[in-house]
């Protein structure tokens, strides 16, 4: 009788562990809903002192500007450092400009919080000295625990009104950086470099089998179709030296002839490349880096000059002679930014204000490994008991 008892209690154990374990699953499911990563762009992107943890930079930089705080143990955050030679405003326009690649949207919120989680992981952070040279004088050979890429002031643009620019671009002509068909925006080197901080540290640690920059991800192998019979420049690529550069003998659309440019330099460029060509970057820049009918671009054939504003030719272009990647880099599982930044980034009204208040929102929220679910008392002796008697048997 006790054995029966006690088998009975144990069947009764088991279905109120199991109806305990629905219970658990269905209740995170309506938790989960309200439950949102602690990660935002952090407003006003003002410029700030070199904080004290931030240990190295100080040597080297003065200015700071957080882009994304720690949100995690072992984080680093996302920011900008510049020396104290480089002029806020361009600091500044930094900073949005790589607001604005997180939050392409600009809602509040970031648009792939694991590729900022990866960003965080590796202190993703964009330095800026005044002058190449000033980079090189210095010495400045990166801290642990932070990836950086640089963006020098003297390729940076001024965050200044529609009507300054233009004057501006009068006094200055090249130098004020203005796009040739769309004079209300900047085409400057932070709409690369910083680009490529966002890939490299964030999109090829977050989806490496796709976005990697090794031989035989997705974006290589579609690159590597691009290159064609063009061959490699540089002798660190999966050919080694039997593969040699031939543009413009050859029929690739992607044609890279600098040899210092390794492999995975070259796929971090053409990630850019692409991007650039979709969201109008190379199209509005007018200075013949699309090529045209009657000469070759000198290194990237698919974008086309956009004189009227229109990006439709560019981006057909794109899908007609990248189809793969054209698939890949528009897939919006991955969330890439698409749109070019202004250099500019205000988030809408009303998300900004949730983003700001996002603790409150999850001091409130119960996370899924908070959920426990206690079987009554004598249930669970009984279970014991027969657990014991189990093993005594």
């Amino acid at each position: 009788l006790a054995r029966v008892a006690a088998r009975k209690a144990a069947t009764m154990a088991s279905s109120l562990a199991v109806l305990a374990l629905v219970f658990a699953r269905q209740f995170a499911t309506i938790v989960g809903q309200n439950i949102r990563p602690h990660t935002h762009i952090l407003l006003p992107l003002h410029i700030q002192c070199i904080p004290k943890h931030f240990h190295g930079f100080e040597k080297y930089f003065a200015k700071f500007i957080p882009i994304v705080s720690n949100s995690f143990d072992g984080s680093h955050g996302i920011q900008v450092v510049a020396t104290k030679d480089v002029p806020d405003d361009k600091v500044v326009r930094v900073a949005n400009v790589l607001a604005e690649f997180l939050d392409n949207d600009e809602d509040g919120y970031l648009d792939n919080p694991d590729v900022v989680t990866e960003m965080e992981r590796h202190g993703s952070t964009m330095i800026m000295f005044a002058t190449a040279d000033d980079l090189d004088r210095s010495g400045f050979e990166g801290i642990p625990g932070y990836d950086d890429q640089d963006v020098e002031g003297e390729e940076t643009g001024r965050n200044t009104t529609i009507r300054a620019r233009l004057v501006l671009a009068d006094m200055l002509g090249n130098e004020s950086f203005i796009c040739k068909h769309r004079r209300d925006l900047i085409c400057d080197a932070p709409l690369e470099e910083v680009f490529h901080l966002v890939t490299d540290t964030g999109y090829a640690h977050a989806y490496p089998k796709q976005f990697g920059t090794q031989p035989g991800t997705e974006l290589t192998v579609t690159m590597d179709g691009l290159i064609g019979n063009c061959g490699f420049a540089s002798l660190t690529n999966p050919l080694s030296r039997h593969s040699v550069f031939r543009f413009p003998n050859c029929t690739g659309t992607y044609h890279y002839r600098d040899d210092t440019c390794d492999y995975q330099c070259l796929a971090t460029e053409y990630f850019h490349h692409f991007i650039a060509s979709y969201n109008g970057e190379y199209p509005w820049k007018g200075i013949g880096t699309c090529g045209d009918k009657e000469k070759r671009a000198g290194e990237w054939e698919l974008c086309a000059d956009a004189p009227t504003g229109d990006l439709q030719a560019s981006r057909e272009k794109l899908r007609l002679g990248d189809p793969d990647g054209f698939a890949l880099f528009t897939d919006p599982n991955y969330r890439i930014p698409l749109r070019m930044p202004d250099g500019r980034y205000n988030a809408k009204l009303g998300s900004t204000t949730a983003a700001l208040n996002e603790q409150a929102d999850i001091r409130q929220s119960v996370f899924v490994s908070e959920v426990k679910v206690a079987l009554p008392a004598h249930i669970r002796r009984a279970y014991r008991a027969t657990k014991q008697h189990t093993l005594m048997i």
